[in-house]
């Protein structure tokens, strides 16, 4: 982008200090022609060319240039930091997926055992849970693995 608006402008420098007299004529195939130097055995028009601009023009053009430089590169910035922002996020959101694996799948292996089977819950509290508990939360854990742990 940078190197378009550059292009542009000294394009635009260039062109002015080119001053040749440009004509315009229709040829014999009646296809509109342009040049500098006009076939004899045709009505050639000539063109005003655009007046060059001011010395004020061209550093008004390119105080402009530069504002778009440094805004691009501010963009630039803003974006690369939400990216690593993003990527953070996901990186500790797959961390904390990871340590609840290692945790639902410790917690399904107790639960398989056979006998009584005693947990503590997040609180610190002590719980036996039922036949029926117990089922219901071997088929959450395991849903939650294979949904989610790999």
């Amino acid at each position: 982008m940078t190197k378009y608006v550059l292009c542009l402008l000294l394009a635009l420098v260039f062109s002015a200090s080119a001053s040749a007299q440009m004509y315009k004529w229709v040829d014999k195939d009646g296809k509109v022609q342009y040049g500098d130097c006009p076939p004899a055995d045709c009505k050639a028009v000539p063109i005003q060319a655009a007046p060059a601009p001011s010395p004020e023009e061209t550093q008004r053009a390119r105080q402009q240039t530069e504002q778009l430089i440094q805004d691009q590169k501010a963009r630039d910035e803003v974006r690369q930091a939400e990216q690593l922002r993003d990527q953070r996020q996901a990186e500790a959101a797959w961390a904390e997926t990871q340590r609840k694996c290692k945790v639902f799948r410790s917690r399904l292996f107790v639960l398989k055992q056979p006998g009584v089977v005693t947990l503590t819950d997040d609180q610190g509290n002590v719980m036996r849970p039922t036949d029926e508990q117990r089922e219901k939360m071997i088929q959450e854990l395991e849903a939650f693995i294979q949904k989610s742990c790999r």
